[in-house]
């Protein structure tokens, strides 16, 4: 047996809007931390998960910083909430015990069970992300012995507690079975490691996404400063230029020339003068006038436009520049310049050089993160529709290079066929300019496998607004999913059986009145509760308890059909929502298949028969009852009836 004195549910209060809770937020700053908690879990969900843990289990669960500060929370204790947490000498009190368990966890104990210095009994385990200890989960609020009345008188007359009151709500403090606290810190120990596990791949995804995203920032930003300096250079400067006659003699060398190479005219008179300056190593110089002249020759004696060069200058000052060279044939124009010189135009690429070669650095660099991280960058050229992929974004896709097309369509591909659509939906609106692209969806490996991933990219448009290009990246979200059905199993789910609990129970008798309201259909409730379960709790444990709990819930199930829900309410009640039925008799009729399952022997792996029974009380919507709560009441009231008329029946509502 779990519990000496249960808890009083409907008498326990919450925590987190108590006045003494905010104050005691608003003037205490949590420690320097690495991890913010409240980023790296929805704390609005973990309310839920610690309200169905409540209603299962029957003790409140906490997490608590270390300055008592509150942060998600199932109901608590009246005693707490009303009395010890809302007089400051008690509450100071709280906190010096919160504040010593604090020390202990720091020191590395993987759990604690204290009794508070106001009395009541608590445990609490430390949530440690990444090697970081950054909050407690506690679980508490109970006696293993019933409570020393004096010591509770005293400490209600000290610090003034009205009589009446006090007690009454020491009265619903529930009383834990001494056996039992293993095990609750066996799931109290499995509960923090689950949190922290969750926060740790939280806080992975979200540092690896930052980064790559920075890097790509940064390459944005280094080919914008880039071409602004280019641009600069074609606004601002003028392009070199050089005019030699055809015996080989310069002739004319204009300031930019002077300026970008430092030779003047008198420096480099002829052409061979030239070439030996800017190419002093003879080898690299003999390749590149021989380059040189074969192309003047193919120009000159084909009558083609001269086959633009790319030669590495060395200038006055030993800077070296890369230009690309052409000449042109000019004639006499009246002005003295010689019949048939050519004038050499040299366009300076050394920025752009440099460039390209720090673009590829970047590159390398964003990849080789990426590669780390688990996170594939991706670019879009939307005008040609070409789709390019680094190496990390086969391995999230599961493809080989050679099997991707290189096409938005080889893209949509992969996607699953359930959210194709929605991706396709989303790339459009992106396409539109109507907000940027930042997914989740779900690909299907070539293996079968199903793998979540999440997308995020920025548009570029054109001076037109019609999209240019795409550029983005994708990284795998499974883990936290694989986390999430954890929690939501946790949230809507009974732990022991596997049912549905409480919870997801009224979400589907909503959801199933409200159908049959349109479809003018009627709803079926079955409330059972079994028969001499408690003796074998008594005689054979709990363990043999629990067993048999779950070999219930089998039988049950295999009565219903795939749309009813059966469902685990605590204890030793169940209740089966069917949601359509015929009327009563169809409903009877099932309920009796159920008792006759449940009277038959269970046999234990031992050869031990264990003989229950069980009580089950019918309702049904609209005949019974309008709304859900009264269909679960009137469903109660009758399975009473079942019980009291002799047990192993079945009774509907009147």
């Amino acid at each position: 047996m779990f519990f000496v004195r249960p808890s009083q549910l409907e008498q326990m209060r919450d925590p987190l809007q108590a006045s003494w809770n905010r104050e005691l937020a608003a003037r205490e700053a949590p420690p320097a931390s690495d991890f913010n908690l409240a980023e790296l879990i929805d704390f609005s969900k973990m309310n839920e998960v610690f309200a169905s843990y409540l209603e299962v289990i029957g003790l409140p669960v906490a997490i608590i910083d270390f300055n008592g500060v509150v942060l998600a929370s199932s109901h608590w204790q009246r005693l707490c909430t009303e009395y010890h947490r809302g007089n400051e000498g008690t509450l100071s009190r709280c906190l010096e015990s919160d504040t010593s368990l604090s020390r202990q966890m720091q020191e590395g104990t993987n759990y604690a069970i204290y009794r508070c210095s106001n009395g009541l009994t608590d445990c609490a385990s430390p949530i440690v992300v990444d090697g970081q200890h950054i909050a407690n989960l506690f679980i508490g609020q109970f006696f293993l012995q019933p409570p020393d009345q004096a010591y509770f008188e005293a400490q209600r007359a000290k610090f003034g507690f009205e009589r009446e009151g006090y007690f009454r709500a020491l009265a619903e403090v529930p009383i834990v079975a001494e056996e039992r606290v293993p095990a609750i810190l066996k799931m109290l120990v499995g509960f923090a490691n689950l949190l922290a596990k969750q926060s740790l791949a939280e806080h992975r995804a979200r540092t690896a996404y930052l980064d790559v995203e920075q890097q790509v920032i940064e390459r944005t930003q280094a080919l914008a400063r880039s071409e602004q300096r280019m641009r600069s250079i074609i606004e601002l400067s003028p392009i070199p230029k050089a005019l030699w006659t055809t015996d080989g003699h310069t002739s004319y060398v204009n300031a930019a020339f002077v300026r970008s190479f430092g030779y003047t005219l008198a420096d480099v008179a002829t052409a061979d003068a030239f070439w030996e300056r800017v190419l002093p190593e003879p080898q690299a110089r003999a390749a590149a006038v021989a380059t040189w002249r074969q192309r003047l020759h193919e120009s000159v004696a084909k009558g083609l436009p001269f086959q633009p060069t790319e030669l590495t200058l060395t200038c006055q000052d030993g800077d070296v520049r890369t230009v690309i060279a052409e000449t042109v044939t000019i004639g006499g124009d009246g002005d003295g310049a010689p019949v048939d010189s050519r004038l050499t135009v040299f366009y300076d690429i050394t920025q752009l050089k440099r460039t390209e070669s720090a673009l590829r650095e970047a590159k390398e660099r964003v990849e080789a993160a990426a590669s780390a991280g688990i996170v594939g960058i991706w670019d879009w050229d939307v005008v040609n529709n070409r789709l390019v992929w680094d190496q990390v974004m086969y391995k999230l896709y599961g493809l080989r290079e050679g099997d991707f097309g290189g096409a938005f369509e080889a893209w949509a591909a992969s996607i699953h066929p359930d959210d194709r659509a929605y991706a396709e939906r989303e790339i459009q609106a992106a396409l539109r300019g109507e907000h940027e692209y930042a997914i989740e969806f779900r690909v299907r490996w070539p293996d079968g496998s199903i793998h979540y991933l999440k997308a995020v990219s920025q548009t570029t448009f054109g001076a037109d607004g019609k999209p240019l290009r795409m550029m983005g990246v994708n990284y795998d979200t499974t883990a936290q999913k694989e986390i999430q059905l954890q929690l939501d199993k946790l949230a809507y789910y009974d732990l022991l059986t596997g049912l549905p609990n409480r919870r997801l129970l009224e979400d589907r008798l909503q959801q199933a009145i409200a159908l049959a309201q349109r479809k003018r259909r009627k709803v079926g409730m079955l409330f059972i509760d079994l028969d001499r379960f408690k003796p074998v709790n008594d005689r054979h444990g709990h363990e043999a308890g629990d067993w048999l709990l779950k070999e219930v819930a089998k039988r049950a199930k295999a009565c219903l059909r795939a749309s009813d829900t059966p469902s685990r309410l605590g204890g030793d009640e169940f209740v089966v929502l069917l949601p359509d039925v015929l009327n009563v008799d169809d409903a009877i009729s099932v309920a009796e298949k159920i008792r006759a399952s449940l009277e038959l022997p269970f046999r234990m792996e031992n050869g031990q028969l264990l003989d229950i029974s069980s009580s089950i009380g019918v309702a049904l919507y609209p005949d019974h009852a309008d709304d859900a709560r009264k269909l679960l009441m009137c469903g109660d009231q009758a399975m009473y009836k079942a019980k009291q008329g002799g047990r192993n029946a079945v009774v509907a509502c009147a």
